[in-house]
């Protein structure tokens, strides 16, 4: 696989997406500490700074959820949707040969079929595949995650001297759009792209005698290709970049092999 010369120039629209994730990540967490700051602070500040420091932990409570709340509706309303209609551009302009957008990526769909409808249905086809092996990768981390923090949770809960206040964080946090929100997304990402590759798999080995012009072939691709768009647009979090770059060989290794199965020649390398 040649993976030196592939070229995403769409990955430059995806960083402003990566930063915001990242930033309203760790502001998830250090509202999370300011919270259990302002429960305990009274166990520890001199009472002549308790009402300064109620003032000031308040005023940037208030300030970084509001700083939050931004950068989540700035990532999910502006950058997220502008980088994957980019990305479902370049999608369809690879699948048709007609550029919709200026950039052009290389190497990046491994597809040796002409322009057709049923281009752009092999196209989904490895992006299925790589979304589900990477939402798969991705949720392994998150079920630790989320099983740690659930323990956590009941063991405050079952413990008699936990403080309300702290036992109630415990749960906003755990279920939250951090944790068990997003956990869920990336598990019903992974399911929904490993049925959609199941179904382009039986698809295009019923078709494997050369009937991939018909009806029925072009309605399924198109109800699947719109299938796969709707699950990106809901999906609340980003795949991570990091594990692509780590299984990528491996998976277009498997990309080929499936190429191979259904009487594709081999093309260049993911």
């Amino acid at each position: 696989m040649n993976i030196t010369e592939r070229k995403d120039p769409l990955e430059k629209d995806y960083q402003p997406v990566e930063v915001c994730d990242k930033i309203s990540s760790y502001l998830f967490w250090v509202i999370a500490g300011l919270t259990i700051f302002s429960i305990y602070q009274k166990n520890f500040i001199p009472p002549v700074y308790q009402e300064l420091s109620i003032n000031l932990s308040t005023a940037f409570y208030i300030v970084l959820v509001l700083f939050n709340n931004i950068v989540f509706i700035v990532n999910r309303f502006h950058y997220t949707p502008r980088a994957e209609s980019k990305r479902r551009q370049e999608l369809l302009s690879n699948a048709f040969d007609i550029r919709l957008i200026t950039s052009r990526t290389s190497l990046y769909y491994n597809n040796p079929l002409s322009p057709s409808m049923a281009r752009l249905g092999l196209n989904v086809f490895e992006n299925t595949l790589f979304g589900k092996t990477i939402c798969g990768k991705m949720a392994e981390v998150e079920r630790l995650r989320v099983a740690s923090y659930f323990a956590l949770w009941i063991f405050s809960a079952v413990w008699r001297r936990t403080d309300l206040q702290f036992l109630s964080l415990l749960f906003q946090i755990v279920f939250s759009t951090q944790v068990a929100l997003r956990y869920l997304s990336i598990e019903l990402c992974r399911a929904k792209f490993e049925s959609l590759f199941n179904q382009l798999h039986t698809l295009f080995l019923d078709s494997n005698s050369g009937k991939r012009d018909d009806h029925y072939f072009i309605v399924n691709i198109l109800m699947i290709f719109a299938e796969y768009e709707a699950t990106k647009a809901a999906a609340m979090f980003k795949q991570s970049s990091k594990i692509f770059k780590k299984y990528n060989a491996e998976v277009s290794e498997e990309w080929e092999a499936i190429k191979r199965e259904h009487n594709l020649a081999a093309a260049v390398g993911h």
